[in-house]
This record gives C-alpha cells, structure tokens and sequence, in this order.
C-alpha cells in the first residue's frame, strides 16, 4: 500500500517533524563548521605578526570568517562572545590583541596581549530589537 500523496505527487510529509530533522541537520553542520574553524585558529595562539597593520588585518580577516558563520570569540576574560581587534599602542609596534564586547550595556575591551589569545568559539548572539 503506497502513502498519501501530496498534489505534486510527492510523498505527504508532517511539517514538525521535517523542520525538526532539518534543525538538527544543521545543527550538526554547524557545530562542524565551528570546530574545523577554531582547530585552524588554534595554531594563531601564541603568535603574532610583525606589524601592526599584518595583525589587522589578520584579525579582520578572522572577524569576516566569524561573522559569516554566525560565530564570535569567546573572551578569555570574561566569556562574552566578541570581536577580536588589534589596538596600536606606544609600548607595542606590533599593537595588542583585544576583545571588543558590551558588557552591562557598555562598550568594553578585554585583553592586551601582543600575541594571538587562545582562540575559543561561540554563537553570536541574536541582534537587539527595539520592540
């Protein structure tokens, strides 16, 4: 006995439980694209440029990768998912690392180091509405 079928022809499916099976496929993808990512930047730790405008641009280039993947790095600090930038500082002319997040509703940077942090993955979290 075949299946009920819908007026494409096509197999009846119950809508639930196939947006509930896609979720977790895409989870699972996710979570894989998370990982395999963080592993690459794993090997920055510890390292670092030898110019300022190089850690910049590195760092840029890490924040587009991120934020395509609707990713952030995690700060070491304090846990909040941010944007890792690279600030100029007088003591540095390779500049230090840093994490740019709110934090209770301000603006807040973490970090300081001259070298790539450890580089731990986190979602980014949902955009603020005003509703």
């Amino acid at each position: 006995m075949q299946g009920e079928k819908n007026e494409l022809g096509r197999p009846m499916v119950k809508p639930d439980e196939t947006m509930d099976q896609l979720e977790m496929q895409l989870n699972r993808l996710h979570r894989s694209i998370r990982l395999t990512i963080e592993r690459h930047l794993q090997a920055f730790s510890g390292t670092r440029y030898e110019s300022l405008e190089q850690n910049q641009t590195a760092a840029a280039k890490i924040a587009k990768l991120l934020d395509r993947y609707g990713l952030r790095m995690q700060c070491t600090e304090c846990g909040t998912p941010s944007i890792l930038r690279v600030s100029a500082r007088k003591n540095s002319n390779t500049g230090v690392f840093v994490f740019d997040h709110v934090v209770n509703g301000k603006r807040t940077f973490h970090g300081g180091k001259s070298v790539f942090p450890p580089m731990d993955l986190t979602e980014k979290p949902p955009r603020k509405t005003n509703h």
